[in-house]
């Protein structure tokens, strides 16, 4: 096949990891929503853009992807591996990232998931410059491992020095309409 004829493939749920296998990386604004890609290979795929809503990526390897300003909402990426995946701008309201590794990924504008323990975590963990403030992170991602934890949880169980932390680290990423529990919508100062 010429490289004029591989570009114009149509990029579907069922040849997608045939694709990848192959060599193939770009898979700019694939449209991939609902696509079974369960514990599919896609590291250093460029997923930017694509529609992956709904989309089952559990146990997927996505580390180094580009999946910037994709549409991740509802997506399944339990267990996932997602280290040091590009995310700026990506919309993960709504995805499952119970387990999922989110070391080192660039989550820069996503809309955050405010039930994701592992997204929540993994943001306090990037901006902590000291100890203490990775050991805030440590138990926000503990929390994912515990029924019942939660913003409530957190206001009356964590160190009140460790919750205001956790709480000004993370007021900055709330956008409208993104579900933010209220004791984050009271920090967000606006113009």
């Amino acid at each position: 096949m010429s490289a004029d004829a591989e570009t114009t493939v149509t990029v579907t749920p069922e040849n997608i990891r045939e694709l990848h296998a192959g060599g193939r990386r770009n898979f700019y604004a694939a449209d991939l929503g609902t696509a079974n890609l369960y514990g599919a290979d896609l590291s250093f795929a460029d997923l930017s853009f694509a529609n992956l809503r709904a989309a089952n990526l559990y146990g997927a390897d996505l580390s180094f992807a580009d999946l910037g300003g994709a549409d991740l909402h509802g997506a399944d990426l339990g267990a996932a591996n997602l280290h040091a995946a590009n995310l700026h701008a990506a919309n993960l309201h709504g995805a499952d990232l119970y387990g999922a590794d989110l070391s080192f990924a660039d989550l820069r504008d996503v809309t955050m998931d405010w039930n994701s323990h592992e997204l929540i975590g993994e943001r306090i963990r990037q901006a902590a410059t000291q100890i203490w403030q990775k050991q805030v992170a440590a138990f926000v991602l503990a929390g994912a491992r515990e029924d019942g934890w939660c913003w409530d949880f957190y206001r009356e169980n964590m160190p009140k020095d460790w919750l205001e932390y956790a709480l000004n680290t993370m007021a900055p990423w709330v956008k409208d309409g993104d579900g933010a529990p209220e004791i984050l919508r009271e920090r967000v100062v606006t113009p």
